[in-house]
C-alpha cells in the first residue's frame, strides 16, 4: 500500500510541473541574477529602480522586456504585466515577485 501511495505523490508532483505552478520554476538565487543583470549591477537588492540609474519609464521597460526574456530563456513563462517596474520599487521586490510568480 505504502508503494501505491508513493506512485500517487510523485504522478501528483510531475502533474505540478506540467501544470507550470508559480513560483516552482525560479530559485530566488536565479531570480536575484536576473534582476542584477538587466540593472546593470551588481546594486544592493534594496535599491530602487530609480536609485540603480532606471530614471525614466524607458529605461525601466527596457529592463522589464529584459527580466521578461531572462525568465523565458530559463524555461519559465511570466506574464510582463506581472514584472514591476515602477520607479519606487526595488530590486527585491521584482527578485521576489518573478520568483514567486514564474511557473
Amino acid at each position: 500500500m505504502a508503494k501505491k501511495t508513493a506512485a500517487k505523490k510523485a504522478a501528483k508532483g510531475k502533474a505540478k510541473i506540467a501544470a507550470g505552478i508559480p513560483g516552482d520554476c525560479l530559485s530566488f538565487s536565479r531570480a536575484g541574477r536576473i534582476v542584477q543583470e538587466c540593472s546593470n549591477g551588481p546594486h544592493d537588492i534594496d535599491d530602487t529602480l530609480e536609485e540603480v540609474g532606471l530614471i525614466t519609464e524607458n529605461q525601466r521597460l527596457v529592463f522589464r522586456e529584459c527580466v521578461f526574456n531572462k525568465v523565458f530563456e530559463h524555461g519559465c513563462k511570466i506574464s510582463r504585466e506581472d514584472i514591476p517596474n515602477a520607479a519606487d520599487n526595488t530590486l527585491r521586490e521584482v527578485r521576489d515577485t518573478i520568483a514567486e510568480t514564474a511557473a
